[in-house]
């Protein structure tokens, strides 16, 4: 394992100009109406959707907002379905899974990318260490990478449609997603992620950077590209690969109840596992909306 994998594994997700759009419009297949996929990036901004050309229009004349999760519900309620999956067994928290003279120095290196001042990785010892990943990527990206305003995107999508009236739909609740995130790698592949994350700030700052550019250009192949160099593992199978074939089971019902704005990762769109060509696959005409 490199040490990128975590920044890829948390972070979601032909020629550059084949898949140089966000946007694409799915129909044929028996549909009497067209749906929408926007692939989002967690670090864009809420306005990303108005630099898309035709994306105001598929979101305010979609039927059903779709995503990987509903975001709506209270945010008290989805932390308290998720809390159970981030929680460490009492024999397997970080400080027994690192010998003492490791986690001090992991400790020393977490300070500079602790998300509140003065706390510390022995407080952090009761929750799994891809929570405290989760937490460092996201310092990291707040520190180092030029901040953008609004809301994150994907939340914006659902906010926006429980505004104008639209139904929400979700591919997975929220207790699936923690137990996709949190329980798909063993607690010791998990420290050692969290190593290598600090371990090595300036390689993960700079594929953070990476990914962010290719999507605000557009460039879902080279997003995908940086995808794949890190070897072939369990987790990212299980993250990318196994959800984009479950959700492609889930879209012919809910595209057929009418028309979706279906907004997901841009990392589960491209490639031959990817959402587009399985729709494809399945008969549908999908093509990127200019």
């Amino acid at each position: 394992m490199t040490k990128k994998f975590a920044v890829l594994a948390l972070g979601l997700l032909t020629s550059a100009l084949l898949h140089a759009q966000l946007l694409y419009k799915v129909e044929g297949n028996g549909l009497e109406k067209p749906s929408y996929i926007f692939g989002t990036h967690h670090l864009a901004p809420s306005a990303t959707i108005d630099s898309v050309a035709g994306g105001r229009e598929a979101l305010e004349g979609a039927e059903f907002i779709v995503g990987e999760v509903d975001v709506t519900a209270p945010q008290n309620e989805i932390m308290a379905a998720m809390l159970p999956y981030m929680q460490a067994p009492a024999d397997s928290t970080i400080s027994k899974l690192v010998s003492a003279d490791r986690l001090a120095e992991l400790d020393a290196k977490f300070a500079r990318w602790s998300p509140m001042p003065g706390v510390t990785l022995d407080m952090m010892d009761e929750v799994k260490p891809m929570v405290v990943s989760a937490m460092v990527i996201r310092k990291m990206v707040q520190d180092e990478m030029e901040q953008v305003e609004g809301a994150p995107v994907d939340f914006y999508f659902q906010a926006e449609g429980v505004r104008l009236g639209k139904k929400i739909k979700a591919f997975e609740t929220a207790q699936q997603q923690a137990e996709i995130l949190y329980n798909s790698t063993p607690l010791s592949l998990q420290m050692m992620m969290l190593g290598e994350l600090l371990d090595n700030p300036e390689e993960n700052v700079d594929m953070a950077r990476k990914m962010n550019n290719s999507y605000l250009a557009r460039n879902l192949e080279a997003l995908y590209e940086l995808s794949q160099q890190e070897e072939d593992s369990p987790f990212m199978k299980r993250l990318c690969d196994d959800r984009n074939a479950d959700w492609l089971t889930q879209l012919p019902g809910m595209m057929g109840e009418g028309s979706c704005f279906i907004a997901v990762g841009a990392l589960h769109l491209p490639g031959e596992t990817g959402v587009l060509e399985g729709l494809r696959r399945m008969g549908y005409s999908v093509t990127p909306v200019d």
